[in-house]
């Protein structure tokens, strides 16, 4: 009589009650390098049964970055690991259920090019391994590539395209559609924009430059990251003002301060002095009631009839800086650039700094020296070589804005002088005796 076989043979039925696990990984199409990243894992069992323990494994190439940071989310009944790490150990994962594993790591700011996450999970509990297995790519490029917002000295607005790894920028906005190719002075630090006089250079979130607007060469300062609300705004502003007419002429620069405080700006402009906006007369003192939508803040003046201005709070490192153009808030027909940097507890710091310059029409590029220890602020340029040493003349005065009077080219000339790292700004006084040049219009921009 024939024996039916019996054994370790599985039915088909049996085969079709194996777990399925399906992996896939998502993440950003480029990444600043210098900057975290994080690649989104979904584990999925497919299957109608839940799975056996398995190991999720997760591995770059491409960058060197160290261990990553993992999180796990989930729903219903599946369990994320107790230990995270780049190779996890998953319990059991119920059938028709998935976990979400997110790993962050910071791309090293040397890295360009692609950058490949792979997962893999090994379930020794299943056949069919195809779609165990995902893969993710983003592209390491310069931190300082982006789109910035541009505040150009003669009153207006642009923006500003740049790619710092193709040594290219695009300049648009009021009539104005310029494309640059530039290239690094390894000596200077400065980007050299083509053949020409433009210049520009970086700091952490900033750049500052000069471009030829329409053909005339004008400073600016352009920003790629904004406060959204009210939130991290309050505080003291030391602001230089520049006005001018809008063919270019007349200009003229003004230092003065500001506060914000909840929904409230006060602006203390007084040509004679910089003080607090706290310690301002009333007869120099403006209040305007703040509202804010998308990162740009609207100032309505509270005093009926008088203008107001829309501003924004930049990023450059770890200060904030308020950037405006328009319309000139003294209603006189001119065109106004506004910046001001939020003020900070150190006086100044002592350093080379080298940015944009503008005296009586003409931009060239300057080399800016602070010296703490002899307190002397000292500028070299085509147009301007002089120096002076640097005062604070009242107990109301901020602690990052100083006065200073020219001994050299302009003996006698006032200017004054502002910083919070990274950014230093100069400006011409505008009030003066008869005796001395009077330099109200200059300014520079610089940075370490």
């Amino acid at each position: 009589m024939a024996l039916a076989a019996c054994g370790g043979g599985r039915s088909a039925s049996e085969t079709r009650e194996q777990a399925n696990i399906t992996i896939t990984q998502t993440v950003q199409a480029s990444s600043p390098a210098g900057e975290a990243v994080t690649f989104t894992v979904v584990v999925l069992n497919s299957a109608q049964v839940a799975s056996k323990a398995f190991t999720l494994a997760w591995a770059l190439s491409g960058a060197e970055t160290g261990d990553p940071t993992v999180t796990c989310t989930t729903a219903s009944s599946a369990v994320c690991p107790t230990t995270l790490a780049a190779t996890s150990t998953i319990d059991s994962l119920p059938a028709q259920r998935q976990l979400i594993f997110k790993y962050t790591v910071t791309i090293p700011a040397a890295t360009r090019g692609a950058v490949v996450a792979t997962a893999v999970a090994t379930n020794p509990d299943e056949a069919d391994s195809s779609d165990n297995s995902a893969s993710a790519t983003t592209t390491a490029v310069s931190a300082d590539t982006a789109t910035y917002q541009v505040y150009a000295a003669d009153g207006r607005g642009y923006e500003m395209v740049v790619d710092f790894d193709a040594g290219s920028y695009t300049m648009t906005g009021t009539g104005v559609t310029d494309s640059r190719t530039f290239t690094l002075d390894a000596d200077s630090g400065n980007y050299l924009v083509g053949s020409g006089s433009e210049r520009l250079r970086t700091a952490d979130g900033i750049v500052v430059g000069s471009h030829a607007f329409n053909g005339t060469l004008t400073p600016y300062i352009a920003a790629r990251s904004f406060l959204t609300s009210t939130t991290g705004a309050a505080g003291n502003y030391n602001l230089m003002f520049r006005r001018v007419a809008s063919d270019g002429s007349g200009a003229t620069t003004h230092p003065a301060t500001a506060r914000v405080s909840g929904n409230t700006l006060q602006i203390c402009e007084n040509d004679n002095e910089v003080l607090y906006a706290t310690s301002c007369g009333s007869g120099y003192l403006k209040s305007y009631t703040l509202t804010v939508s998308d990162g740009v803040f609207t100032a309505v003046a509270t005093t009926a009839g008088a203008p107001g201005f829309v501003f924004r709070i930049a990023y450059a490192g770890e200060s904030k800086v308020l950037l405006s153009v328009g319309a000139s808030t003294l209603a006189d027909s001119r065109l106004q650039w506004l910046a001001g940097l939020q003020d900070g507890q150190a006086s100044f710091i002592s350093g080379s700094y080298q940015g944009t310059g503008l005296l009586s029409g003409s931009t060239d590029w300057v080399a800016i020296t602070l010296d703490s220890d002899a307190g002397t602020y000292t500028v070299n340029s085509t147009s301007l070589t002089d120096q002076g040493v640097l005062s604070s003349s009242a107990t109301q005065q901020p602690n990052a804005f100083f006065y200073t009077e020219l001994t050299t080219q302009y003996v006698g000339s006032p200017v004054w002088v502002l910083q919070n790292y990274p950014l230093l700004i100069v400006g011409g006084a505008p009030l003066v005796s008869g005796s001395v040049t009077n330099l109200s219009g200059l300014l520079q921009i610089a940075l370490p």
